[in-house]
């Protein structure tokens, strides 16, 4: 019986080859039934048609239980077309909990698994899904004959997936097992995806579609270039054939070509041969406007010539983009959505053509259009009210960009181009409140900070303040990277969490509600209600604040200070690095040209540093570049950025002596993270370490980069463990349960052990306490968020805890959040594979001098250079050995020390030369 069913873009069918065996029983004529009612599109009569069946049934054979699958299967069909994503997915999940556990030759259960991922995501559970379409897969994979439909969908799901996460290789890879079982398999899947009339849009067309659309999101090189003609060649020749489907897969054609022209625009904006990029971009839009225009082939004619339009006016061709653009502009709707981009091309034309006040009336029309508020938008846009589009702040990003392109010396259009900056900032935060993460925020927020600081160093009367703009984009970063964890998520373990916040943005809802109304009383009564959910929030979890939502304030950051600490913040931007500097008094900013070549010289100091040719000359001059204004500070902390998390600042020179022998550095991901050394008041000193023993798998590799056992691992736990009451777990059965069930009782956690680091995905990343495939055997990041620690420290002394080659840092910044928001406001971790030996030895001066009562970042320094005066003159001197290790997060002391104030010094100094006066006149008297 085949049974079409919904598979991304098209429809396919699966069989479920057990029905075709027997008689049909009453359960097989009641899933008709409900079949039947699906598709005359009667979803509310599935559901309840199929609840009340599955009220009466039970399954007494592998055959019923299939069938009640089934009915699951349809329920899910009916929710999601109501859009009800999370009742679908439990009939999902219905539908596999009642699924013969030992009955594999069906596809039904992939399916479900494969339904489950579409709705999850449509929730924006994206690990979920991207878990359940992994399993699907895998079921697929494992069947001798599996519907090669859903199994293609899979792998394309998977690869639109680590697209949006930026990943193209992988992207790509996932295309190409795809286009690998369609080639094996083309024209059984061909026949299969057949629609009434024998037309569909077959894999052979979209896979190459799929290929330039990835091109065109990644792609950056001259490799992708030609990538992209491979595949042109191909729509090319598939187009020309007879089979080729004008109604159904014409789309893949025109849009391919569109992609790619659109990436030479882009691209030509910044290579020196930008004419022909240009040329070839617009034969590729001239064809797919005739295609459409005269052809019926399918696209949106408005857009295709928008983008013919940027290319002519990119190519200075302004008079054919000018008569181009007009006629679109007329036929648009008075309040259609494109209105404002397409004025602001417009007004980037009249720039282009000197006239300067049509351009500037233009950009003005762009920007009203997008003003959400019934007052007329002020001409110097100081009234510009935001709306909640994060296409309005690329928008406002681009016009101040253009303006200050063209008109950089003109100081009017100077103060508007500070507004639009400034405005852009203001619609960048309104925009991102309830939206879902999007990888671009990072690099639009850059942009805006870029444009702001230029403004900033002019030093006129345009300053954008310089504290307001570190707490502004300190508190947009966290909401970013807290958006980006929790819309990946994929445990439930702050399943309180969220229905906390949603009841917030209800409350919320009903204020603004309230406001329009007027009614003073409901808003009253909402706000307490918000202050009461807020004040619940805080109790469950008192570090949200942090993350999510906070209210950073520099100068209560500086107030805390002491006067011997700096606080250095590197922000990575378009050709310049900024550098924040900020004590207790002063707070400044220098930005130092960067490009390519600086990220070269920095991943090939630290390469050096790895392979064992540290070179003093080059930490010399990278020192004078990076640790500015600190001459008179004795204690740095640093916020790195992009490439520099791969940085230990620790060995850099400054008047040709190592900075570690300088300074007590520590760092931090965040300004917010930087607390006060405050002893907290504590009698619990036990150290909990944890050493699983991998199945005793022998590790005979002389650094942790393998899974087996960590001999050194063992040794380390035992030294270290005589500087503290100690708990050590060693063995090989230790679970991350057990850690669950022991780590809140210590105040030191020592974790050495493998873990895998995602850089691309740092919400993938976990410590491994087996070396086992299971999720249950893995501590994943996510899973740390759910914990309430209590503990002072977290050492992790295991491999590959620190970043790798793409999107640095992310990783070792996201263990640090992680724990911090369980409690633990300090973290050791390591950015490279450190040797066993010298970990052992660096690890147990560490712990020897917490004992004695000093503080994280002089503890660390301090076992440092004890390593180093024992190994002065030796290999083993090389800072590869050493300098990996670094401290995140709070500085204070983990014992307390007897320790006597100067005032207490005198008065003991007085009492006792007071006892010595009274002895010697006793003496005297005799």
């Amino acid at each position: 019986m085949a049974v079409p069913v919904y598979a991304g873009n098209s429809f396919c069918s699966f069989t479920t080859r057990i029905t075709q065996q027997d008689s049909l029983t009453d359960l097989d004529q009641l899933e008709k039934k409900v079949e039947t009612i699906y598709y005359n599109g009667n979803y509310e009569k599935v559901i309840q048609l199929s609840d009340s069946i599955l009220k009466k049934v039970e399954p007494k054979s592998t055959k019923d239980s299939l069938r009640i699958a089934k009915l699951y299967y349809h329920k899910f069909e009916s929710y999601y077309k109501l859009k009800d994503y999370r009742s679908s997915i439990n009939a999902t999940n219905n539908g596999l909990d009642v699924y013969p556990v030992f009955f594999e030759t069906s596809d039904l259960k992939a399916i479900l698994y494969y339904k489950r991922a579409y709705a999850e995501k449509s929730l924006n559970r994206y690990l979920k899904s991207r878990e359940s379409m992994l399993k699907s897969i895998e079921i697929l994979e494992s069947h001798k004959n599996p519907n090669l439909d859903y199994l293609i969908g899979g792998y394309l799901f998977l690869s639109s997936d680590e697209a949006y996460h930026g990943n193209l290789k992988e992207a790509q890879r996932y295309v190409r097992l795809a286009e690998n079982g369609y080639k094996r398999n083309k024209n059984q899947i061909d026949k299969a995806r057949e629609g009434v009339n024998g037309e569909n849009d077959r894999y052979e067309i979209m896979l190459p579609y799929r290929k330039m659309y990835l091109l065109y999101s990644l792609g950056k090189t001259t490799q992708d270039s030609t990538e992209f003609e491979i595949e042109l060649a191909k729509l090319r020749h598939l187009k020309n054939q007879p089979e080729f489907g004008v109604k159904y897969e014409s789309i893949y054609y025109t849009q391919a070509l569109n992609h790619y022209a659109s990436w030479l625009i882009k691209r030509g904006e910044s290579h020196p041969q930008s004419h022909k990029h240009l040329e070839k971009a617009l034969l590729l839009l001239n064809e797919v406007i005739y295609l459409v225009e005269e052809k019926g082939y399918s696209g949106i004619i408005s857009n295709i010539k928008f983008n013919k339009c940027k290319a002519l006016t990119n190519a200075n061709r302004l008079k054919e983009a000018s008569e181009l653009l007009e006629p679109i502009l007329q036929n648009l709707s008075a309040n259609s959505s494109l209105k404002p981009y397409f004025l602001a091309q417009k007004a980037l034309i009249k720039a282009k053509e000197n006239k300067k006040e049509q351009a500037l009336t233009h950009f003005y029309e762009a920007v009203s259009l997008a003003h959400k508020s019934t007052d007329t938008l002020k001409q110097d846009f100081s009234n510009f009210k935001p709306n909640t589009s994060f296409g309005t702040t690329k928008l406002l990003l681009r016009i101040a960009q253009e303006l200050n392109s063209h008109y950089a010396e003109d100081k009017a259009v100077s103060l508007l181009v500070f507004q639009l900056y400034h405005k852009a900032l203001i619609q960048f935060q309104n925009s991102i409140i309830e939206t879902k993460f999007s990888p671009k925020y990072d690099e639009v927020l850059r942009q805006i900070l870029d444009g702001l600081l230029k403004f900033e160093l002019k030093g006129d009367e345009l300053n954008y303040k310089i504290e307001e703009l570190i707490e502004t984009t300190e508190i947009l970063k966290n909401r970013i990277e807290w958006k980006r964890f929790n819309q990946n998520r994929f445990t439930n373990s702050l399943k309180d969490l969220d229905s906390l916040r949603a009841e917030r943005l209800s409350l919320r809802n009903q204020l603004v509600t309230a406001k329009q109304e007027n009614d003073l009383d409901a808003q009253d009564a909402i706000q307490s209600q918000i202050n009461k959910n807020e004040k619940t929030i805080v109790s469950y979890y008192p570090n949200l604040n942090v993350l999510d939502e906070p209210d950073f304030k520099l100068k209560e950051l500086q107030e805390k200070l002491d006067n011997e600490t700096i606080i250095l913040k590197y922000v990575l931007l378009a050709d310049d690095l900024a550098i924040f500097s900020i004590s207790k008094t002063i707070v400044s900013v220098d930005l130092i040209p960067w490009n390519d070549t600086f990220n070269s010289r920095i991943d090939q100091f630290i390469l050096k540093v790895k392979t064992q040719n540290y070179n003093s000359n080059e930490a010399q001059d990278l020192g004078q570049l990076l640790l500015t204004n600190i001459k008179e500070f004795k204690n740095v902390v640093i916020i790195p950025d992009s490439k520099l998390f791969k940085l230990p600042f620790e060995i850099l020179q400054v008047n040709n002596q190592l900075a570690l022998e300088r300074y007590n550095i520590r760092y931090s991901s965040n300004l917010g993270f930087v607390k006060p050394d405050i002893l907290q008041s504590t009698t619990n000193q036990k150290l909990a370490i944890y050493v699983p023993d991998y199945d005793n798998t022998f590790q005979t590799s002389v650094s942790r980069n393998q899974i087996g056992s960590l001999v050194g691992a063992q040794k380390e736990a035992h030294a270290i463990s005589q500087f503290f009451t100690s708990d050590i777990y060693d063995n090989n059965n230790i679970t991350k349960t057990d850690f669950f069930k022991s780590s809140s009782q210590a105040k030191l956690l020592h974790l050495a052990m493998h873990s895998e680091v995602n850089n691309n995905r740092p919400e993938l990343s976990k410590l491994l306490f087996s070396n086992k495939t299971s999720r249950d055997n893995h501590l994943y990041i996510e899973e740390i968020y759910g914990m309430d620690l209590g503990a002072e420290l977290v050492v992790l002394s295991a491999c590959n805890t620190g970043v790798g080659k793409e999107n640095e840092g992310r990783s070792l910044e996201s263990f640090q959040r992680a724990f911090t928001f369980a409690g633990v406001p300090a973290v050791v971790a390591s950015l490279w594979e450190v040797p066993d030996k010298a970990t052992q030895q660096v690890m147990t001066f560490f712990y020897e001098n917490l004992k004695k009562g000093q503080k994280k970042a002089l503890a660390l320094k301090n076992a440092k250079l004890e390593y180093l005066k024992r190994h002065k003159g030796t290999k083993l001197a090389e800072p590869f050995y050493w300098a990996g290790f670094v401290l995140y997060g709070k500085n204070d002391a983990v014992v307390k020390t007897t320790y006597l104030t100067p005032w207490v010094w005198t008065l003991l100094i007085l009492v006792l030369a007071l006892s010595v006066a009274l002895f010697s006149k006793k003496r005297f008297v005799k």
